[in-house]
């Protein structure tokens, strides 16, 4: 145990338990569980993950490479809007991969954060374009990247 006027915690040198324990760098892996869009539709919901997408009525899911290389033509037959959603899925990825590196000690908040930012903003685009008529698209993942790029960015270094 560690008390007021012990320094062994600085002096341990372990940015790897400092990491670990950071409740931002979890968030950045918890984004990827949650929702990015809800869209709300007289027929019901449906949930686009970086992933993949969940359609509540009738129940199904689509993972993104069946999305673009399966049920459709490919990817230059989609719209933009809908060619931002893997885009946003690699930027995010890349966030995730510069917050791991905060395990080692490594990670450059900064990167982190505007890969966050760049997600989140890329993802609102896909947000937007699945508005429907009688029906509201929510950008949940994009107030929560944008979000937690901020906190990622306003921590204390390390």
């Amino acid at each position: 145990m560690t008390g007021p006027g012990d320094d062994r915690s600085e002096r341990s040198g372990d940015r790897a338990d400092d990491a670990a324990g950071d409740p931002r760098s979890l968030l950045v892996v918890v984004l990827a569980l949650l929702p990015w869009t809800v869209v709300v539709h007289p027929g019901g919901v449906d949930l686009v993950f970086g992933w993949g997408l969940v359609n509540t009525n009738p129940l199904g899911v689509v993972d993104l490479p069946s999305y673009l290389f399966v049920y459709t033509p490919g990817p230059r037959s989609l719209p933009s809007r809908l060619v931002a959603w893997p885009g946003s899925t690699a930027l995010f990825v890349l966030a995730v991969a510069s917050a791991s590196l905060g395990v080692v000690g490594r990670e450059d908040r900064r990167v982190t954060a505007a890969l966050l930012a760049l997600a989140g903003l890329v993802h609102l685009r896909v947000a937007l374009g699945l508005v429907r008529v009688g029906g509201t698209a929510l950008p949940v993942g994009s107030a929560l990247m944008l979000g937690t790029a901020w906190w990622v960015l306003g921590r204390p270094a390390q």
